[in-house]
């Protein structure tokens, strides 16, 4: 009897260790998920069907034209750009040969789901989405409790079986018997693949004039065990496995988990990797976005500048017409070149809108708000020597999408593992063991009546142990499943050699265009030199009273003076984006702008909004460098380079209003 008791205890305390593993929760609790929800998100989302239906109030004014550009600036920094576009931004066209531009495209419906955003707010929530499927797949080695209570009453006529007892006196037309069966076991799915059970049960029954035994109580309790040996065995195999292999002892619903917890747990790094992805490619077009606004700017400048020396040149032909003589064409030549650059001045005014609006968009802005971005850090124009093998072992180690192709190697490494198990023979050892009693009562009474009493001091003991075998005679699926695999593993091998010589490919690009835009400003700032005296040469001759002889020349030296400005702006716009691809071409351009992804929520240095803090900053910044400098139109290299090192801000707060000429 001891014995006995001892070993019901050690196998009950064993199934509910087993039981009660492998049961920590992942996921966000209910309040952990509300305190970590984005802002502007309404409380009441999920219980208010006019969200879908009712589109939001449309209070935002009308976009800037070129005809109304007057506008309070605000000044903005490539850091606060940054900042802005993380928190509310979007990540605009994924083209690095030709960075800068906003997605204007709409989302499209794509069988199951409407895709195509890329608001960074949206495509935040998909790792997290995606790390809920490690609780499905790990679902499946949860402990299953299943329980029934079950009551029937059955009347059986006389002379039917089991109903051939005999009558003692009286009418007894039939027999009617009670019954009640209650059932409860909790079956745990082990992670080698085998299953471990206990169940108790329940049975009375009354009414049963044929049983010695009336009524008769008949408790038992029965621990059953299998485990597949071949296929299906060990705790490898099953965390690749989409579903339990199941038990035929004790059947129950195993469920697809989709796939298994290795698998799921790449897809997380996938997931996690793909957000990296978008973050690099949204930091290189608001870096792009940023310094094409920029170089528009002085663009427009350029333009202006060269508006004001053909305005000069007309007055002082026109001038000329009252003491000496100046044919007409000649006057009509000045006015022409003023008219032209003014058409010119309009373009690069229509592009300073477009690329704010082109900004505007990847940072998550209104197309209009009564405020004109303007760019308040200087471009860079050190020469930089990129290291060729220490960038290109940074790209092949931190390209997002070289990780991506390389997890996606090893999913299809552990799928042909996967596949490869279904070869073997579904080979099965089982095992049970029931401890059952019978008695009159459940509670304390009489010792043989006892059923309870008998089940834990002299219990009935049956047992069994076998093999269970299925094999499938060909393999015709499995042996498809692992041809499949094998190919698919190496079309991601193919796959990834070709990531990786496009990823170098694309460096060679970018760090060829570090080199050759850093001599094309070198040659451009020698043009412009060149340009600028040629201007103030011709302009000295022609105030000098020669402008008849030199008048086409000196409107050539303006048009080159202008062709030479906006060449040189244009080079420095293009240095500073080749350099933010080169750092986007090795991976490190989050690292460059100081932005880090991680789980959980914010620290505490980090607490206040980096929004708030880079708006200080910018405003710290221009403050500092407001000071007065001459910003008149004299035609001088000296001159030229100090506007070249001041920020906009400057150029802009001192900018004078055009001369206009009268209309013919």
């Amino acid at each position: 009897m001891g014995k006995s008791w001892k070993r019901a205890a050690a196998c009950i305390i064993l199934i509910l260790a087993v039981a009660l593993g492998c049961q920590k929760q992942c996921f966000l609790s209910q309040s952990d998920f509300q305190n970590a929800q984005p802002g502007g998100i309404p409380l009441d989302l999920e219980c208010n069907p006019s969200y879908p239906i009712v589109p939001p109030p449309g209070s935002t004014p009308s976009p800037t034209t070129v005809e109304d550009t007057k506008r309070e600036p605000r000044y903005l920094s490539l850091r606060e750009a940054i900042a802005v576009a993380l928190e509310n931004g979007t990540v605009g066209i994924e083209n690095p040969a030709n960075p800068g531009l906003a997605n204007d495209t709409l989302g499209g419906f794509q069988g199951a789901a409407v895709v195509s955003a890329d608001a960074i707010r949206v495509l935040a929530l998909d790792p997290a989405i995606v790390a809920t499927n490690i609780e499905t797949s790990l679902s499946k080695f949860d402990t299953l409790w299943n329980t029934s209570l079950i009551w029937n009453r059955t009347e059986t006529p006389l002379g039917i079986s089991p109903t051939t007892f005999t009558q003692t006196g009286g009418f007894l037309r039939n027999v009617a018997a009670d019954n009640l069966t209650f059932n409860s076991s909790l079956e745990k799915p082990l992670p080698t693949g085998g299953t471990a059970g206990i169940t108790f049960n329940l049975s009375s029954q009354w009414n049963t004039p044929a049983s010695p035994i009336n009524p008769a109580v008949q408790p038992s309790i029965q621990f059953a065990f299998e485990q597949p040996l071949l296929q299906g065995f060990g705790v490898e195999i099953n965390q690749l496995l989409p579903a339990h292999p199941g038990s035929k002892l004790m059947p129950f619903a195993t469920g697809n988990t989709g796939e298994g917890i290795l698998i799921t747990r790449i897809r997380l790094d996938q997931q996690r990797a793909e957000f990296e992805r978008n973050v690099n490619y949204l930091l290189l077009n608001v870096e792009a976005a940023y310094w094409n606004l920029h170089g528009a700017y002085f663009q427009l400048y350029s333009r202006e500048e060269a508006m004001r020396y053909a305005y000069e040149v007309w007055r002082l032909t026109k001038e000329g017409q009252n003491v000496r003589e100046v044919r007409i064409q000649n006057l009509e030549q000045d006015r022409l070149l003023y008219e032209q650059l003014r058409s010119q001045r309009m373009t690069a005014l229509g592009q300073i809108l477009e690329s704010e609006r082109q900004l505007r968009s990847l940072l998550g802005m209104k197309i209009e708000d009564g405020y004109r971005l303007v760019p308040t850090d200087t471009p860079a124009m050190t020469p930089y020597a990129p290291d060729w093998k220490v960038s290109l072992d940074e790209t092949l180690a931190q390209r997002p999408e070289l990780i991506l192709a390389r997890q996606d190697l090893k999913f299809r490494q552990l799928d042909l593992i996967r596949q490869r198990n279904s070869l073997l023979p579904d080979l099965r050892f089982v095992a049970s063991d029931t401890l059952h009693s019978v008695g009159s009562q459940l509670d304390e009474g009489p010792v043989p009546a006892n059923a309870f009493h008998q089940l834990f001091s002299d219990p009935f003991n049956n047992y069994s142990l076998g093999f269970l075998l299925n094999v499938p005679l060909g393999y015709r699926a499995a042996n498809a499943g692992v041809r499949a695999a094998q190919l698919s593993l190496q079309r991601s091998y193919l796959s990834l050699r070709s990531e990786e010589n496009k990823a170098e490919l694309f460096l060679g690009q970018a760090y060829r265009q570090v080199v050759e835009f850093e001599r094309q400003i070198e040659i451009n700032q020698a043009a412009l030199r060149s340009a600028t005296l040629q201007l103030r040469a011709y302009k000295d001759l022609f105030q000098g009273g020669r402008g008849t002889s030199y008048g086409a020349d000196l409107v050539l030296a303006i048009q080159n003076w202008s062709s030479s400005a906006s060449n040189l702006y244009t080079a420095i716009v293009q240095y500073n984006n080749a350099l933010a691809s080169l750092e986007f071409a090795r991976g490190s351009i989050r690292e460059r702008d100081s932005v880090f992804i991680s789980d959980g929520p914010l620290p505490l240095c980090a607490q206040v909004r980096a929004v708030e803090h880079e708006g200080q900053r910018t405003a710290a910044l221009v403050l500092h460098e407001r000071q007065p400098v001459n910003m008149e139109s004299e035609i001088s290299s000296e001159c030229l380079n100090s506007k070249l090192t001041k920020p906009l801000p400057v150029w802009l707060e001192n900018r004078k209003p055009l001369p206009e000429m009268e209309k013919p």
